[in-house]
């Protein structure tokens, strides 16, 4: 589902059953990916804007194929921290990082494993 306004456009992409919903928002200046809890920012500060888009597609393929995976850490139940990590060489690789500043931090903690397959995996080199 595409929505759009006068500054910016939304995209929402279903995942797989026991997956994620993967959620990009696209500005004059940047892009950002959500996976579950997780986000990356593309600024153009840093890159020229073909490259961003190219990067962020990339990524948006990579989401939603079984080659990456969103790690999400739970306290009580409520998710707190996550983690995307890239499949690479036969070894899960942490690529991204976000977790909340507050949180149930004396509550039981637990961990799911995310994963998408509604692409295929695609071929990648990591740095």
């Amino acid at each position: 589902m595409i929505d759009a306004d006068e500054d910016h456009a939304t995209l929402s992409l279903s995942g797989s059953e026991n997956g994620f919903e993967v959620f990009v928002e696209i500005w004059p200046d940047s892009i950002t990916i959500f996976a579950a809890g997780a986000h990356r920012h593309f600024e153009t500060d840093c890159s020229t804007v073909p490259e961003i888009v190219s990067e962020a597609i990339s990524m948006i393929h990579d989401l939603l194929g079984p080659g990456t995976r969103v790690i999400e850490y739970l306290a009580g139940g409520h998710p707190y921290r996550w983690k995307i990590e890239f499949l690479n060489s036969g070894n899960w690789v942490t690529v991204d990082r976000t977790r909340l500043f507050f949180y149930r931090y004396f509550s039981i903690r637990s961990r799911r494993v995310l994963s998408n397959s509604v692409l295929p995996m695609r071929e990648r080199e990591m740095n």
